[in-house]
Parts: structure tokens; sequence; C-alpha cells
């Protein structure tokens, strides 16, 4: 079958057409394999399980060196009260920082600290024994972040004269009555027995109390109890 001249001009036209089209379009870089944008600090796509949608979630640009200065203080920081500030400091000084959320938990175990030293009569001399090795000093940062058990293992050390610390009954029961103010259950209750033996009943049974509240299982209670 003949086409027909008219129909041939058409085509060619159409054809024509196309390959200019086909000249003039603009080329458009390839998307992210992962789905992310390629410049940093910008909005990306981020793949989830499939099925479900992509979330948007913000890149967060390096560190500076002045940030991980701060962060270093922040670390390196001993006592509750210097930790606080200097924890409390880097939060309003870099709010998008990636060890914001660590922080956040350093000044919530470090206001927990300050409150315990206060109420157990912590001073400022059994914050830090020069004759500890590693050991005991790695357990005292853990304690003066507000962990309980660190607190309680100290006080451990000085009832038994270990981690290069000398027996010391006075560091003892300063550190149980840190640890039970921190939430320990078991140095509630040997706090409450070093005050029964002083016959100081009130206390004990305070302790005593607060030893239950917090899980410990009280033995069984004996006829010369004062309380």
């Amino acid at each position: 079958m003949t086409r027909s001249p008219g129909i041939a001009l058409c085509m060619v036209i159409l054809l024509g057409g196309c390959a200019v089209f086909e000249k003039m379009k603009l080329p458009f870089a390839s998307p992210d394999p992962e789905g992310g944008s390629t410049r940093r600090g910008e909005l990306a796509l981020r793949k989830g399980p499939p099925g479900e949608p992509r979330q948007e979630s913000r890149i967060r640009a390096a560190p500076t060196p002045i940030e991980e200065a701060r962060w270093q203080a922040v670390k390196d920081a001993l006592r509750p009260r210097l930790l606080l500030r200097v924890a409390e400091e880097f939060v309003r000084d870099f709010p998008a920082s990636e060890y914001l959320q660590t922080a956040q938990v350093f000044i919530s175990g470090a206001r927990r600290a300050l409150a315990g030293q206060r109420a157990a009569g912590l001073t400022s001399d059994a914050l830090e024994d020069k004759g500890g090795n590693a050991s005991y000093r790695d357990e005292l940062k853990r304690a003066l972040r507000g962990d309980k058990d660190s607190a309680y293992r100290i006080a451990l050390m000085y009832r038994d004269g270990t981690n290069g610390l000398r027996k010391a009954a006075r560091r003892v029961e300063q550190w149980l009555r840190y640890a039970a103010e921190l939430g320990s259950g078991t140095a509630s209750w040997q706090v409450s027995q070093i005050y029964s033996r002083r016959g100081q009943q009130a206390d004990a049974a305070r302790y005593e109390r607060r030893a239950a509240e917090l899980g410990y299982r009280i033995p069984p209670r004996l006829s010369n109890r004062g309380y």
C-alpha cells in the first residue's frame, strides 16, 4: 500500500521534532542510590523497611575543633557541681551537637549526685582519694555522675581496704549514705544497721523503710530490735 505525500511529510516533521526535543533536554543529576541529598546539612529522605514511607532526617555537620575541646572538658569534669556547669554550657552553646543526648544524661546524673552529696554529708575531701587505683577512679567518675552501684562499690573498697585505698570506717559510712540517697536498697539497709548499732533507732528505722521501698528484702525482725 502506497502512502500519500501528505502522510509521509507529517511523519518526517514528527520524527524531526523528536530529535530536536532530545537534544534540548537538560541533564539531571541521578538520584542518590540511598535516597538522600548529596549536599551536607540538607534534608534527606531516609529509606525505611519495605512498605514504609521514607522519613526525613537532617544530616549533622561534623564537630568543630572548638566543640570537641568543649566536649572533652565535659567528659573530664569529676565533681558534680563542675560537671553540671560545663555540661549545661555545652548544651546551650551546641544545641545541634551529636553529643547532645549524652550531655543531657550527664546533667541529670550530676543533679542527682549533688542532691545525694548534700543529703549524705559527703564532704569534698571524700570525692577523690589520691591513693586509689585506676579501677577506683573509674568507679568514682561513675558514682559522681549519679551511679548508685558504683557508689556502693566504693564503700566496699573502703571497708575492705582494696583498690589502693586504706580501710576507713568514716568513708564507708559516707559512701553508703551517698549510695542510699542515689537509690541503693542494699546501701540503705547497711546504713540502717550502722545506726541501729549506735542506738539511733529513728535513723535506723528511716533507712530500713527506704531499703524496703527500694526493693531490698528485709531479714526477719529480731526480738531485741529497738524499733
